[in-house]
């Protein structure tokens, strides 16, 4: 009797959790829908937020996301955008104002040069080379008069996240109905994105406020080893960007790399590297110097032998402490300081 009732129990229960989990995917899922929500893809999309505290004169936040997705000022005329810039949270800002943003900067710029480009952001936190990747596939497809002329991909930093096994094959070659449901499914996509956010935090890439005068700083590494251990990584992280530049060209449009780098180190007088220890984090300042060079390098290296054009942002623009609000995301002077920089090379280069 005791074992019936426990039976009939849990039969109970699983089925109304069962039942919950197929009212989830019916609601949130996209069984019968185009599945760019599976790349966090947000359309008619608007919030409003407190960015105070995060640095000087923040304050509330209006963040759009128009029709097609995409983020800036192009009259929601997708066949108007000349530069389409993509990239993770430091392309995207979402904690600054609209014309705060390094492709605000941008456009202002070349316009007071007498060569106004039209802008568009595609960029979308957490992002790396895999989900850029796959917007070629799933996303700028469906956006109809898409032809930019150029594509800015502001790349590197999040694939330091990405596993060596990772690489851009595994979005297009899951068997067929795991792939599907991967596509469709909201729960998956609430696993991949709590995954993505707890990845993220323990390198130290969430959006908080970093107390530059308290911070503890070191001059070693947590380890001697980053180039052999990240050798299969960064050939994966190279073909992905081959393939990135590939996808560009394939649009018509011609590729623009760009390096990047974190805000937690510096270069002392004496030459040596000195980076922000955080209690609890894998990593430290140093770390991620060294990870960034070699992740930068590759990206250089790939630009120039595909042809691309290769702007060494991180190699060649000097950054404060106060260009950052925290390890990488850039406060308004440093998203100024990029914009203006993108500018200068853009017209070094003859674009537009």
């Amino acid at each position: 009797m005791i074992l019936r009732s426990l039976i009939k129990l849990i039969t109970i229960n699983l089925s109304l959790l069962l039942a919950g989990a197929l009212g989830v995917e019916l609601i949130f899922g996209e069984w019968f829908e185009d599945g760019l929500a599976s790349l966090n893809v947000q359309r008619n999309y608007e919030i409003r937020y407190s960015a105070k505290g995060l640095y000087e004169g923040a304050g509330e936040i209006v963040y759009k996301r128009d029709p097609w997705g995409f983020r800036g000022d192009y009259g929601n005329d997708p066949a108007k955008i000349d530069l389409l810039t993509i990239g993770g949270s430091t392309a995207n800002q979402i904690y600054l104002p609209d014309e705060q943003t390094w492709q605000a900067v941008l456009k202002r710029e070349l316009a007071a040069q007498g060569k106004p480009l039209t802008i568009a952001s595609a960029a979308i936190d957490g992002q790396s080379s895999i989900g850029h990747l796959a917007a070629f596939e799933r996303w700028f497809p469906k956006v109809p008069g898409l032809k930019p002329k150029w594509v800015l991909a502001y790349v590197g930093l999040n694939d330091i996240l990405v596993k060596d096994e990772q690489n851009a094959d595994r979005l297009s070659h899951f068997p067929s109905l795991q792939h599907h449901i991967r596509r469709k499914s909201a729960i998956y996509r609430l696993i991949q994105t709590v995954k993505g956010v707890l990845a993220a935090n323990q390198g130290r890439m969430v959006h908080r406020k970093l107390d530059h005068e308290r911070a503890v700083f070191t001059t070693s590494p947590t380890r001697q080893d980053w180039p052999a251990a990240r050798a299969q990584a960064l050939e994966a992280y190279k073909e992905r960007i081959r393939k990135l530049i590939g996808q560009i060209q394939a649009m018509g449009a011609k590729a623009i790399l760009v390096t990047q780098r974190h805000g937690d180190w510096l270069i002392r007088s004496d030459g040596k590297v000195e980076g922000i220890v955080e209690e609890g984090a894998a990593t430290n300042g140093v770390d991620h110097h060294i990870l960034m060079a070699l992740y930068n390098k590759a990206t250089l290296e790939v630009c120039a032998s595909e042809g691309a054009i290769c702007l060494d942002l991180a190699g060649e623009l000097e950054f404060e402490r106060n260009d950052f609000y925290d390890l990488v995301h850039n406060t308004p002077t440093g998203a100024a300081k990029i914009g203006r920089w993108l500018a200068l090379k853009l017209k070094e280069r003859g674009i537009p």
